[in-house]
């Protein structure tokens, strides 16, 4: 095991200027099974880098989880400056949801386009939730491969992803990884095309490395995030629906992900060649997906009208041992009957007339509550308190903001889980407790962590009573909070940091090593070059 090192001082002269960086990032690897699988040989690139490399663990965005985490690490900033938390947000002024369009709501320049204006020459290929950059010194390909996008993939130049996927194909699992009602040769499938998928991001790097003069090449592999959503069941012999007699005739599927990429990685390090200095980056991990965010809002509803409220039951069928509920699989059938059926643009059409009147009901619903629930991750519950002055019709004064939030706090920290008796929700705190900026009031209030001991069906407490209801997602596995680096360059020594880093600090660890400071960064670099002076990471 490397020893482990402390940040380095800004004096510290042996850190020099590499001509070139590499970052490959892993959307959520668990930084975990990377260690364990490459302590045990399964992923040889791994067990290299953490002989060969600085690494250490990187903290993300508490509460706010994938997409925040993504657009902090290349921004460099917290969420309360560059605005993104999760797909669907409040609308300023009202009680809307709308999208967060990444390429007109982003408040934060990414590290590629300062880099560009630097004069450096920046290739990005799919980077997990990014804006394509126009005008860019390099070339940028967004949304080819990368997981739950149901934009068109588009590039920088334009011709770019014609000629990409001319020559490479398209993303065999289409927009999203999700499905419903997935059988077993369903999941020999999905890891059949992920597979391949990796080899293809793989030959498309490396084309583009040896075509594209750059002195920042980024991407990132989606793969470990798909699987880990769809097939967590199927690695983790400790889930609820874990299926054993699959995994002893098809294997691992997270495992042979893991393997996929890892040797993808090892090509794209060589070709690069030791002249270059290489990032990677895997996080946010995965567990199990354990979430009380389907009960969150009668919940609520019962803390501010009393126990006595008028019950709201999340209704799901019987879980039938693979992670789906036979009412689930039901509404799938029916769900590909009336596609089939019902022409296209019918359904469109009643989609957008039935959807207009949810959206406006949910809108009145909010402005007479206390407090209510907005959109977020499965890992976390997000509630937004009905704050006169910020709301349109608030009905909390300012005054009272505190203690609402204390209490709420206070009452759902005593939620029961039913079938253990043991406490659901793991902590609560405030967004403006742990971030800071201008755009810190249009994120949730308050963000509830759950416990994730074991399926949330029924909860209890003196005030509410019980509630219940089980949640009947696709998904198996989901976010957990922690991440890992590691960076290789001849003039880095390697060893294991002593404390972790804030992701924020990778964005201007890669600035600094390319001889650019990246302004308005909420981290200082990881390590430091004579060429870009600035203060040692804080811990």
């Amino acid at each position: 095991m490397p020893t482990k090192r402390k940040h380095m001082s800004p004096t510290d002269d042996s850190v020099k200027r590499s001509p070139r960086v590499l970052f490959i990032g892993l959307d959520s690897a668990d930084p975990y099974l990377l260690q364990r699988w490459a302590n045990e040989g399964v992923l040889p690139t791994f067990k290299h880098l953490a002989n060969s490399s600085l690494w250490g663990e990187v903290k993300t965005p508490p509460g706010l989880s994938h997409a925040a985490m993504w657009v902090s690490l290349y921004t460099g900033t917290n969420p309360g400056k560059h605005g993104r938390s999760y797909p669907q947000r409040i609308k300023p002024g009202s009680y809307d949801l709308q999208p967060f369009d990444i390429d007109s709501d982003l408040h934060v320049n990414p590290l590629w386009g300062t880099l560009s204006k630097a004069n450096r020459r920046v290739s990005v290929i799919d980077m997990v939730k990014a804006p394509l950059t126009e005008g860019l010194n390099g070339v940028q390909l967004v949304d080819w491969t990368t997981s739950g996008v149901k934009a068109t993939t588009r590039s920088w130049p334009p011709n770019l992803a014609l000629d990409v996927i001319a020559r490479f194909g398209t993303d065999p699992l289409g927009k999203t990884s999700d499905a419903d009602g997935r059988g077993s040769e369903d999941y020999v499938w999905f890891r059949d095309q992920l597979i391949p998928r990796v080899r293809m991001k793989s030959e498309l790097c490396r084309y583009l490395l040896a075509q594209e003069p750059w002195d920042l090449f980024m991407t990132v592999f989606a793969d470990p995030h798909d699987v880990g959503h769809q097939c967590w069941h199927l690695h983790a012999a400790s889930h609820s629906d874990h299926d054993a007699q699959w995994t002893r005739q098809y294997g691992d599927p997270v495992r042979d992900v893991y393997i996929a990429v890892d040797t993808a990685i090892a090509e794209l390090i060589q070709q690069v060649g030791q002249d270059t200095s290489v990032m990677i980056f895997a996080g946010p991990g995965m567990r199990s997906l354990v979430t009380g965010n389907h009960l969150l809002d009668p919940v609520l509803r019962r803390l501010e009208c009393g126990a006595a409220a008028k019950p709201s039951v999340t209704r799901a069928g019987t879980n039938n041992g693979k992670g789906k509920t036979s009412r689930s699989v039901a509404t799938a059938t029916l769900k590909a009957m009336y596609q089939r059926l019902i022409p296209s643009f019918v359904r469109k059409l009643v989609d957008t007339v039935r959807g207009a009147r949810v959206a406006s009901r949910n809108a009145r619903g909010r402005s007479t509550r206390k407090f209510f629930v907005i959109p977020s991750n499965t890992d976390c519950g997000a509630i937004r308190i009905n704050l006169a002055g910020r709301e349109p019709s608030g009905v909390v004064r300012p005054s009272e903001y505190d203690h609402v939030c204390a209490q709420l706090t206070a009452d759902l920290l005593q939620l029961v889980n039913v079938e253990t008796g043991e406490r659901v929700v793991e902590n609560v705190f405030r967004t403006s407790d742990v971030y800071h900026g201008i755009h810190v009031d249009e994120l949730a209030d308050l963000m509830i962590q759950w416990r994730c001991s074991a399926p949330i069906a029924a909860v209890r407490s003196a005030k509410i009573g019980v509630v219940e209801g089980r949640f009947s997602g696709s998904r198996t596995g989901d976010h957990a909070p922690r991440g890992v680096f590691y960076l290789q360059s001849s003039n880095i020594h390697p060893g294991q940091l002593s404390t972790p880093v804030p992701v924020e600090a990778i964005a201007p660890t890669i600035a600094s090593l390319l001889g650019v400071d990246l302004p308005g960064a909420d981290s200082g670099p990881i390590v430091t070059s004579p060429q870009a002076p600035k203060h040692c990471l804080q811990t």
